[in-house]
């Protein structure tokens, strides 16, 4: 997931596109994260994990982190950055909502 985060903040806009980012950072991502994983997810994989994620799920765990890990006095700002994958809009006035990504600065 981490990947599929920073790759859609950087630009991805495709499962293709994610593949590609995870192989071109992943040395960097593994050394500063200390990972041994040697074997990079696919196209086909980003695809089946986005397809099968619960992401009501994991958006209450996110806003449960959120919540738990930043507090906001009265009167601060909070800047929010959207992203979506390409295809999540088929047809005028649809959107597949589960392939969008929000990044938010306190």
């Amino acid at each position: 997931m981490l990947l599929v985060v920073m790759g859609t903040m950087s630009g991805c806009r495709s499962y293709y596109a994610l593949e590609d980012f995870g192989v071109r950072h992943y040395g960097a991502v593994s050394e500063k994260l200390g990972l041994t994983v040697t074997r990079l997810p696919s196209d086909t994989t980003f695809r089946r994990i986005l397809q099968k994620l619960d992401f009501e799920t994991l958006a209450q765990q996110f806003e449960q982190w959120v919540n738990s890990a930043f507090t906001l006095e009265p009167g601060e700002w909070v800047a929010i950055d959207g992203k979506s994958i390409k295809g999540t809009v088929t047809e005028p006035g649809t959107a597949n909502p589960e392939l969008h990504f929000f990044g938010v600065s306190l």
